[in-house]
């Protein structure tokens, strides 16, 4: 909830020795966070850019932790439909210059890993219309529901309501 968010980062921002505080924010994501592949990770992310795409981390997050700069640093609280977030710098990867021989397999393995991944979105997008058509969509989580109802409003509004 919101407050207990602000009760955390109350309680963050009171530690001032860095380990400390790093293994505070391990221990208080493994207790705390309802998704289970972060909580087991100690609340760690992937490495985030702005091309992280949104299926990896949510936009909301993406531009939170871009806008951070120093290892160390605490997000504000961040919601994203009824779940709240607090980012902690672990570390910052410095941008280097490659030659494109290099990476050329890793690029080209990437860019089918990208489209194998846009086709899948396209049929799941393509089951979850018929389902939905077909009323056969029951929503037995109300934060899925309320995300659900989320999307097809800004679906509709992209599509300037048609």
């Amino acid at each position: 909830s919101l407050q207990d968010g602000e009760k955390i980062l109350k309680q963050l921002g009171e530690i001032k020795d860095p380990a400390a505080l790093k293994a505070k924010v391990i221990e208080l994501a493994q207790k705390l966070s309802v998704n289970q592949a972060t909580a087991a990770s100690g609340g760690l992310l992937p490495a985030i850019n702005s091309k992280t795409p949104s299926a990896v981390v949510l936009p909301a997050i993406r531009q939170q932790a871009l806008a951070m700069k120093k290892v160390g640093e605490i997000s504000s609280l961040i919601q994203t439909g009824t779940a709240f977030h607090i980012l902690y710098v672990d570390s910052i990867i410095e941008q280097k210059d490659v030659k494109f021989a290099d990476v050329r397999e890793k690029l080209t393995k990437l860019v089918r890993e990208r489209q194998v991944g846009m086709l899948q979105m396209e049929i799941l997008k393509t089951l979850i219309e018929n389902a939905r058509r077909d009323g056969k969509i029951e929503f037995v989580n109300p934060m899925l529901k309320a995300q659900d109802l989320e999307d097809q409003r800004r679906f509709k509004n992209e599509m300037g309501g048609r």
